[in-house]
């Protein structure tokens, strides 16, 4: 078994040297259980660290007694290389399982370069809704505000007071895990304007839910290039960027949280480039 990476005691993301020690002893002796329980109370993104702390070997150590227990939001956080690798080690059906509770765009970002087989047993996983939804951004070109938005949001006709949203946001409606605007919408499902929860929650049941339209509101279409798209919500301080189809009827959103993951990642591409060890720069001659 290789020698665990040295690491900080002080480790900020809660990965130490001594956590590191324990599970490769414990992966060491097969003991799976042993695994699950010191990773199970971590954050999806602090195992994510930990396996970008391990080499190669005890990399497949791991998952070969771990492996129907990694779940789709650590895969979310793990580098795009890093996931593909341990993507290729799960069986479909893991994989399945695993991506089965994330959000639309996120199971976009897991699946679109898999292998067909994989691809079609995360799919078969989904419910018929969420399938058509997962394919419906496949569809769309790589780098389109369409391919990476999330279809899970939350939508009100325009004539709605604050009442009736509070009253539906209490309903058995099935909302999305992290939201921050109710979308306005006309008849005609095209998205008009937004509100922040915290304007809805501040205000008497009776106030229209226009009065307290955000100014900023704007929206994008699925062909628009995400980077501009990430571009724009860090210019005007967006929070939600909705996503319109050709007829201007809302689809989709981009986050604030996914765009400055998009402009981390330029930032990152734009260094290497600057410093010639982007793409295509090694060569062997």
């Amino acid at each position: 078994m290789a020698e665990p990476q040295e690491t900080n005691e002080d480790e900020a993301f809660g990965i130490t040297e001594a956590l590191l020690s324990d599970v490769m002893a414990a992966v060491g002796d097969g003991e799976g259980r042993t695994v699950d329980a010191i990773l199970e109370p971590l954050h999806p993104a602090d195992i994510a660290h930990l396996l970008e702390q391990i080499d190669d070997r005890d990399r497949r150590a791991l998952l070969a007694v771990w492996s129907d227990r990694v779940d789709g939001e650590v895969l979310s956080e793990l580098d795009d290389h890093l996931r593909e690798e341990v993507m290729e080690q799960l069986a479909p059906a893991e994989l399945a399982e695993a991506v089965r509770d994330l959000d639309s765009d996120d199971v976009v970002d897991l699946v679109e370069y898999l292998d067909e087989d994989q691809q079609e047993a995360v799919l078969e996983a989904l419910d018929a809704g969420d399938r058509v939804v997962v394919e419906q951004a496949l569809s769309y070109p790589e780098e389109s505000a369409g391919r990476h938005m999330q279809s899970e949001l939350v939508r009100a006709p325009e004539h709605w007071t604050v009442g009736e949203a509070i009253d539906y946001l209490r309903s058995d409606v099935v909302l999305p895990d992290q939201f921050y605007h109710i979308i306005l919408i006309d008849p005609r499902l095209k998205a008009v304007g937004y509100v922040t929860l915290g304007r809805i929650l501040s205000h008497a049941r009776d106030t229209p839910l226009k009065d307290l339209a955000e100014d900023t509101f704007r929206t994008f279409h699925v062909a628009q290039d995400v980077e501009e798209v990430a571009q724009a919500i860090n210019h005007y301080h967006l929070i939600t960027a909705p996503v319109v189809d050709d007829d201007d009827r809302l689809v989709g959103v981009i986050t604030i949280d996914d765009a400055m993951m998009f402009l981390e990642e330029e930032a990152e591409e734009d260094i290497l480039r600057l410093a010639g060890v982007g793409e295509g720069a090694f060569r062997i001659k």
